[in-house]
């Protein structure tokens, strides 16, 4: 894989964001159903690092590896292509190709909740540029209480293929993780 690095300038057309470091990995294709999507994940680590390396030994990479207590994006994936980062089990609606834009946090789903006001903040301005990009909503109006302190809520498929807004790896159906936890995601959707 080839890596682009911060100060080479990439035209936001082709799905990547300008003046951001690149390590780039493998895509799921195109994008097959679906409408727009924001979808947060936690690496349950602490570095970029470690998890690129998880990454790459599951094949699961996302969009986007954000460390908010650095101010520090990586992209992998153009946010025109298919991340790999959610489970589709075959037999089920579309995960991964289902218009979903994938944002890893570096940090543990516990400890989300705990969040500073600056790391907040970078995080919203990443949200700001895939939802101009990628015509994602800025709104979180999943039906039930969005990103929870105790157990995940898994949405049903035909909901989450209809579904436009920001969402947790923890509302995807068919999928059994519970990142990235009390996410503050209202502060990130209402901030403008």
């Amino acid at each position: 894989m080839v890596d682009r690095r911060q100060g080479q300038l990439v035209n936001d057309a082709d799905g990547f964001m300008d003046g951001v470091e690149q390590i780039l990995l493998e895509d799921a294709g195109a994008f097959v159903t679906g409408r727009p999507k924001l979808v947060w994940h936690s690496t349950e680590g602490s570095t970029i690092e470690s998890a690129v390396g998880e990454y790459r030994l599951k094949r699961a990479a996302p969009h986007f590896t954000i460390d908010p207590a650095n101010d520090r994006i990586v992209q992998h994936i153009s946010i025109h292509n298919a991340a790999r980062a959610l489970e589709h089990r075959d037999g089920t609606p579309e995960t991964n190709k289902a218009g979903a834009v994938q944002v890893e946090i570096v940090g543990n789903a516990h400890d989300m909740a705990g969040l500073s006001r600056p790391e907040l903040e970078s995080l919203t301005r990443l949200a700001r540029w895939i939802e101009r990009n990628a015509g994602v909503p800025s709104a979180c109006t999943v039906e039930v209480v969005p990103f929870p302190d105790g157990v995940p809520k898994r949405l049903e498929g035909r909901h989450w293929i209809e579904y436009s807004g920001h969402w947790g790896h923890m509302h995807v159906p068919f999928n059994d993780h519970e990142d990235p936890g009390a996410l503050a995601i209202r502060k990130i959707v209402e901030v403008h």
